[in-house]
């Protein structure tokens, strides 16, 4: 398992998480912003973008949300865990957390039942998007490492040959 060792991965990871997020957002403002400005903060300049409290928050979320994927991911913290259990401890904490923003920052009534639905919606498109990324991604480093071991254990035969 890859592990992070520098700042810049981590702001990267935070970079990647809030670009997308906002991407996603503004899809979201262009086509629901005017009819959801009085229903959520999110949408308080509705089809005419984003506010920079909102952009602010999502900000802080993608903060919290590579803090907590760095937390699952680390060997330093959990030594012995499955991906799948730390797959699932991390979707498990970001959904609290991301609850956690809901509810402080009023991002839509938590008292009607079509916000939630749509918030667990878009959370599992975005989940699933995020998990198809990092499956490639893994495939292709995976690719890299046995060509790159092909080469090495070339060089090596060669160099045996080369003694004798």
């Amino acid at each position: 398992m890859k592990e992070n060792t520098t700042i810049f991965d981590h702001v990267g990871n935070i970079m990647v998480t809030f670009g997308v997020s906002t991407v996603i957002l503004l899809f979201f403002c262009g086509v629901f912003g005017d009819d959801a400005r009085e229903m959520s903060s999110m949408f308080q300049l509705g089809s005419k973008g984003l506010a920079l409290e909102t952009l602010l928050q999502y900000l802080g979320v993608s903060v919290v949300i590579e803090i907590i994927r760095s937390f699952f991911f680390s060997d330093r913290f959990i030594k012995n865990g499955s991906n799948t259990l730390r797959s699932g401890g991390m979707v498990l904490t970001i959904i609290i957390a991301v609850v956690i923003f809901i509810i402080n920052f009023d991002w839509f009534p938590v008292d009607k039942a079509l916000p939630w639905v749509m918030f667990f919606i878009s959370f599992l498109i975005c989940f699933s998007i995020g998990m198809w990324v990092s499956s490639v991604q893994e495939k292709l480093e995976n690719k890299q490492m046995e060509e790159g071991l092909a080469r090495l254990k070339k060089e090596l035969e060669e160099e045996d040959n080369d003694k004798y």
